[in-house]
């Protein structure tokens, strides 16, 4: 229900050719930037796929054909309006993600205050050609982490489409990071046939989020 996802435009010899992505399908680009092998982006489901829009929070549950079965928001009070928002009118939503048994995802996220509120209070340069801007953009992420900094975890049932909040695993972060070197900051963990999350904290990792 999104329309066409690019912008096209007739050129003076006639053809037709592609501008940029529409302002909905935005995400797809930052998906190249902040994890390019999308490794904790899409996940093969036993019949289908799921696709994690992690900059906003969704959810998309594929059939094996590649059509639509079910979307869901991770956020409540998210409305489809708000994909009409500018990229950075958000904190990036979803830090970590992997799959469980059962067609389940497990993902630790930004809490629901920190996404809504975050950029609201410490608003960044919505303009991605003003490089002057930059510096002080790195600072003001760096406050919001210090003032929004909870993590929470939770669990999707890409069958039913139940969201539901975990305890935090231990040895995983509750809290979120701020790395100027890596804004995107995310980390990986694991979760074993019996379901059981683990990883490696964060300290032990890389700025890429990668041991």
């Amino acid at each position: 229900g999104w329309g066409l996802p690019f912008t096209s435009r007739q050129g003076r010899d006639g053809r037709t050719f592609t501008v940029k992505a529409t302002r909905r399908y935005d995400f797809l680009g930052s998906a190249r930037l902040e994890d390019p092998d999308l490794q904790d982006r899409l996940f093969e489901l036993e019949e289908g796929w799921a696709l994690v829009d992690r900059h906003h929070g969704l959810v998309w549950v594929f059939d094996a054909r590649g059509r639509v079965k079910a979307s869901m928001a991770l956020y409540d009070a998210f409305k489809n309006e708000d994909l009409d928002l500018p990229l950075a009118a958000f904190p990036t939503a979803v830090l970590a993600c992997e799959a469980a048994p059962g067609g389940r995802l497990v993902l630790a996220l930004r809490n629901e205050v920190a996404f809504f509120f975050a950029r609201k209070t410490w608003p960044v340069n919505q303009d991605p050609g003003d490089q002057a801007a930059g510096g002080s953009d790195l600072l003001r992420q760096a406050q919001a982490a210090k003032d929004f900094p909870e993590i929470v975890w939770k669990e999707v049932d890409t069958g039913s489409g139940e969201v539901r909040t975990l305890p935090p695993p231990a040895g995983l972060p509750t809290t979120y990071t701020f790395r100027p070197e890596d804004p995107n900051w995310h980390f990986r963990f694991t979760v074993t046939a019996e379901g059981k999350v683990e990883g490696a904290s964060p300290s032990h990792l890389s700025a890429s989020g990668k041991p």
